[in-house]
């Protein structure tokens, strides 16, 4: 009896080694599939963050499958082929009609008639009726109603403005003197002002050739 009852302690204890044994187990393979879960996703968004997309043209289109956007490396972005790529972006509005490019020789905007550019040769502004140029030489505005330009120069300014019936005002300063010029198409005035005093010199305007 005592040799039985032995036995049934000895099975007792082997039956709970081995259901603490399964629990670990079972514990054991969730951590190992959480850690490989983790290790993957790791893994996969290391492998996101270094990986290279490669394209000469993107395009981005609306559902109607109007082209809406284009990204890439061109060498005609402004509709004159040239020898050097660059890289750009292109709007498009439904109609196909170009609303703004930016590429590697400026920046161009336009909304319907108005228009805006920023390049090499200076900033413009215009429309229908006016136009802005704005650069390091000059600053111009001409509309119907007539023009204005302002011209820098190393020793003064040059201030000229001319009405759409050509009547003129101008007038140049340097270091040395002041000249105001007014016109009309028939005649001229011309006032000097320097060191040897001031003066006028009126008249017929030339013609011009």
């Amino acid at each position: 009896m005592k040799h039985d009852g032995g036995s049934e302690v000895v099975n007792e204890r082997l039956d709970r080694l081995e259901k603490r044994m399964a629990y670990r187990n079972s514990r054991m393979a969730v951590l190992l599939i959480l850690t490989g879960f983790a290790l993957g996703a790791i893994s996969s968004c290391t492998r996101s963050a270094s990986d290279t997309i490669e394209a000469r043209r993107i395009v981005l289109k609306d559902p109607s499958g109007h082209t809406l956007a284009v990204l890439g490396v061109d060498n005609k972005w402004d509709g004159i082929e040239g020898k050097t790529y660059y890289a750009g972006i292109e709007f498009r509005d439904e109609k196909g009609e170009k609303t703004l490019n930016l590429f590697g020789t400026g920046l161009f905007v336009r909304n319907g008639d108005d228009h805006a550019s920023l390049q090499f040769t200076g900033l413009q502004i215009g429309n229908k009726e006016s136009e802005i140029l704005l650069n390091h030489h000059l600053f111009s505005f001409a509309g119907k109603g007539g023009s204005a330009t302002l011209i820098p120069s190393q020793t003064g300014m040059d201030f000229t403005i001319t009405s759409a019936s050509n009547n003129e005002v101008g007038m140049l300063a340097d270091g040395e003197s002041a000249t105001l010029y007014t016109a009309s198409p028939k005649f001229e005035v011309d006032v000097t002002a320097d060191k040897t005093g001031t003066h006028i010199v009126r008249g017929l305007k030339p013609k011009s050739d």
